[in-house]
Parts: structure tokens; sequence; C-alpha cells
């Protein structure tokens, strides 16, 4: 496997999502294409090598500055002290793939089958939103 690609879990786990539920969604949005079973979504693609799944991350979920992994509204919003709603009111004026400012902290934010998925940046880059 090359340095972007990954199996199924790794990938979920670097996502936020448990193995089943990426396997759920990949399956959902697989096509045979060229004679493999391959899925393409969201800045992922995904192909059937044997009889499990390989995944690779597309650039914007490779975010840089950032070692963690991905996380769901609910988890940033208890880390800030916050509430959800909140998060999810800042990120509706957002476009996906965007950098969001939360106090201190500067999260990349995408969309993964229409959820917003967070990541906290380590370096805090000048002009992001808030």
């Amino acid at each position: 496997m090359s340095s972007r690609e990954c199996s199924l879990v790794l990938g979920a786990m670097l996502l936020g999502t448990s193995a089943d539920a990426l396997r759920r969604l990949i399956e959902r949005r697989a096509k045979i294409v060229r004679g493999v079973l391959e899925a393409r979504f969201d800045g992922i693609r995904a192909w059937k090598r044997d009889r499990k799944w390989v995944v690779a991350l597309g650039g914007a979920w490779l975010c840089e500055g950032s070692n963690s992994r991905w996380l769901g509204i609910n988890k940033v919003a208890a880390s800030l002290n916050r509430t959800a709603s909140a998060v999810r009111k800042a990120l509706e004026r957002c476009a996906p793939g965007c950098l969001l400012r939360l106090g201190q902290d500067v999260f990349c934010a995408r969309r993964l089958a229409g959820r917003w998925r967070l990541i906290k940046r380590a370096v805090a880059p000048a002009g992001a939103h808030s």
C-alpha cells in the first residue's frame, strides 16, 4: 500500500467513524470500473483487493498541521464547552473544506456522507473564519 492507502479499519479510525459504517457507505456507492469494484465520494476512493476494501484518503482529509483524527460535531462541542448547535451554526457559514476558528482553536471542516467532520489544527493560520 502507498502512503495514502490504508485498510478499511485504519481509514475509519482516521475519519472518526466505525469500520462497519465506512464499509456500508463504500458498498452503497461502489460500482464496477474496469473490472474492479470501486467507490469514489467526498474525497475518498476505495476499491476491493481480493476480499478486503482498500481506502485512499484524498489530500483534503490529510489536513496539514494536525496529527489527530476527525471528530463529529458533538465531540468538538463538548471539548470546547459549547453546544452542538453553536458549532453547527458556525459551520453553516463555512464552505465545505474550510478552516473554522472557534475561540483560540482552528479546525479543518469537511463533510463525510452529509455529516460534518472536524479536525483540530496544531497551528492557527491567519485568516481563518470565526
